[in-house]
């Protein structure tokens, strides 16, 4: 008497189809990251703030200049947003405010006797100088040049992916015959893949 053959368990493809499905939406929140933004972050100008001090630093008009040499008040009130970005009146000022509060501009303080200020109204708060080549407290209360910011951006955009361009441009003009004593740029780029965050 011959014995039956083993049974086989048939495949169900649907019960099996489905659980793939379901691991697959479920490994999908852990593989996808945090959305990505192009629009600027406050490290952004932090690290651009710093950069463009140090290339102010290195200017000629600037470099040769000595604790003692006439002293120079640099009123930093003129920010221009030509960029995509919405930027608050009070936004530019904090802006600015880091722009001359980076690491670099202290230097220029100490060793070229300038000093940098942000509204006309703060040079009257400055303390009685004590280099060599002031002759009073009156001579720094006088702003002698002015700083313009002016923000910039170009954006490339296609089906899934986006990248904005940052560019921040720098004037240092005399406010005495309007000359322009130094001007720089600094900038960088940010990308999105996937969707556009905006």
């Amino acid at each position: 008497m011959t014995a039956p053959a083993p049974q086989t368990q048939t495949p169900r493809p649907q019960r099996t189809a489905s659980a793939l499905v379901l691991a697959l939406l479920l490994l999908l929140p852990a593989c996808s990251g945090p959305p990505q933004t192009t629009r600027t972050e406050t490290d952004d100008f932090i690290v651009m703030s710093e950069q463009i001090a140090a290339a102010m630093l290195n200017s000629e008009a600037i470099a040769e200049r000595r604790p003692d040499s006439e002293p120079w008040v640099v009123v930093a009130d003129r920010f221009e947003n030509l960029s995509s970005e919405v930027i608050t009146p009070a936004e530019q000022k904090s802006i600015v405010r880091r722009i001359i509060a980076a690491a670099p501009l202290d230097q220029l303080s100490q060793q070229k006797n300038i000093t940098f200020v942000i509204t006309w109204q703060e040079t009257q708060g400055l303390s009685e100088p004590t280099t060599a080549g002031v002759s009073g407290l009156a001579a720094a209360r006088n702003p002698t040049h002015t700083l313009t910011v002016t923000f910039r951006s170009a954006t490339r955009a296609q089906a899934k992916s986006r990248t904005d361009a940052y560019f921040i441009e720098y004037e240092l003009t005399d406010l005495r015959d309007g000359t322009r004593v130094w001007q720089g740029d600094v900038g960088y780029k940010r990308a999105a893949r996937g969707h556009i965050w905006d």
